[in-house]
């Protein structure tokens, strides 16, 4: 899978990954944003062609990846109308997790976690710190300022961060 992503990369492909064997129709859509051996980190679009988050998927977890088909055309032709685009997310080496963090924290986007053996999307909330082994944040849901939680970045299945929903708060 690692060459067929980097592929995507290197072409700025639109494709859909599966990772969810137990939920096999369902699929993650989007343009490859950086990658390593283990993971890829993906810019995710809605199904307007929107960019929505920024993700990242263990490459081992994926059981297929779709390209070059009917929707994927959909999304690129509806995507290439679009102004509003994230950030450029630049990868320099080491943990794509603490990347990601890194990048939503500098521009102050919320984050969303996936703990492994629990499909629930666990706290949502700003980085406040990263480092290679635990991510700390504020959650969103919970009105006391000061909150905290600070999560073992071993434990994490999957992060993304949200870049859709955040705009449209602000407008």
């Amino acid at each position: 899978m690692y060459q067929i992503l980097k592929q995507a990369y290197e072409h700025g492909k639109v494709i859909s990954v599966y990772i969810n064997e137990s939920d096999p129709t369902r699929c993650n859509v989007g343009y490859v944003a950086a990658l390593n051996e283990k993971e890829v980190a993906m810019y995710m679009l809605d199904e307007d062609g929107n960019f929505e988050i920024l993700s990242v998927h263990d490459i081992d977890k994926i059981f297929r990846i779709d390209a070059d088909g009917e929707y994927e055309d959909k999304l690129i032709k509806a995507n290439k109308l679009i102004a509003d685009k994230p950030p450029e997310f630049i990868y320099e080496g080491g943990s794509m997790i603490k990347a990601v963090c890194e990048y939503a924290k500098k521009y102050d986007y919320p984050i969303w976690i996936a703990f492994k053996g629990n499909n629930e999307i666990g706290p949502w909330g700003k980085a406040m710190n990263v480092t290679d082994d635990m991510i700390t944040i504020t959650r969103l849901g919970d009105p006391k300022p000061g909150n905290v939680s600070y999560i073992l970045t071993r434990q994490i299945d999957y992060i993304a961060c949200e870049y859709k929903e955040y705009h449209e708060d602000e407008e």
